[in-house]
């Protein structure tokens, strides 16, 4: 599904790889993989690690209160956090991180939780419509924020055009390609094969976690 995210500072529309390749008559293998290949030695897949992630889910949104008071707010962040990182590395046999992945996905659900948590503390103390905390935008600017260009430039060759070509990646990966054509035209291709597998449940368990949080701090469904 074609996205926008800001790069170098400007929101940039991209273009799925699949409309990418058809438009320039590009063949399969045009993507991420054949600029910066992945090496998937030693790594789980998603499909045999689902029953490993339904137990971190359950885990996790079992250590959110039922309650919480506005200044108890950061602190379950990370208290949460922590249980996170515990049951991922406890998975991890069924997934396949390197700790120091597992260490980086713990810090950024930290970074999601405490931005969100921010958010409720504000809307908590100013009680302004315009503060409602919404956690789509919340965590949109967590991954804005992890966005960066790979800094080799490749060379790819399409007719008697030479494309400078270099790999877009965010908080789970390689997840596209920045494609200049030409001087005044740069392409932003979104292609994430090689990006982590878990997104969409990350993405989804961030939400149900901040959704529970704000429940207990007394910001439900009719607030948000």
């Amino acid at each position: 599904m074609p996205i926008t995210l800001i790069v170098d500072g400007k929101p940039r529309p991209f273009i799925s790889i699949k409309t990418f390749r058809e438009q320039y008559h590009l063949p399969a293998q045009f993507g991420v993989g054949s600029f910066q290949p992945k090496n998937w030695s030693g790594l789980g897949s998603i499909d045999s690690a689902a029953s490993a992630l339904i137990q971190l889910r359950d885990r996790v949104m079992g250590a959110v209160p039922t309650h919480l008071k506005p200044a108890r707010l950061l602190s379950a962040a990370d208290d949460i956090s922590a249980v996170f990182l515990a049951a991922l590395y406890e998975i991890n046999p069924a997934v396949g991180l390197k700790p120091v992945e597992i260490d980086f996905a713990g810090a950024g659900f930290n970074d999601v939780l405490r931005a969100w948590v921010y958010a409720l503390s504000l809307y908590s103390l100013k009680n302004d419509p315009s503060t409602v905390p919404d956690f789509r935008a919340v965590y949109m600017d967590w991954l804005n924020q992890s966005v960066r260009i790979a800094s080799p430039v490749y060379e790819y060759a399409v007719g008697d055009q030479v494309w400078g070509v270099q790999v877009i990646v965010h908080a789970y990966g390689r997840m596209g390609l920045l494609v200049a054509r030409d001087e005044t035209h740069t392409d932003y291709v979104y292609d994430p094969a090689l990006a982590c597998p878990a997104e969409g449940f990350m993405a989804t368990l961030l939400e149900h976690v901040c959704a529970s949080i704000g429940a207990a701090a007394g910001i439900g469904a009719d607030s948000l």
